[in-house]
């Protein structure tokens, strides 16, 4: 019986071991997902600045614009035309 006892000890520690380890993986993933949704709000928030400098508004017609609701969208109309 010592001996089935000393194996079920050796898997009890690895799986001990292997959660310990898959433990601060998960850490250190859901760290770095921290720091890249950051990331991106950071680039998200530059494109509008990007996009609202580009349009021209003056501060005070920008924020009318935002109060009253909504910013006119511009749509592009592509050619149809292929040239050959």
């Amino acid at each position: 019986m010592k001996g089935v006892n000393i194996h079920l000890k050796s898997t009890t520690s690895k799986l001990r071991a292997e959660l310990a380890k898959n433990t601060e993986k998960i850490e250190k993933l859901e760290a770095r997902n921290q720091e890249l949704r950051a990331e991106i709000e950071q680039a998200e928030n530059t494109e509008i600045i990007g996009i609202v400098r580009a349009s021209g508004y003056t501060p005070d017609a920008l924020a009318a614009l935002l109060s009253a609701g909504g910013i006119p969208v511009q749509t592009v109309k592509e050619d149809s035309t292929d040239e050959a």
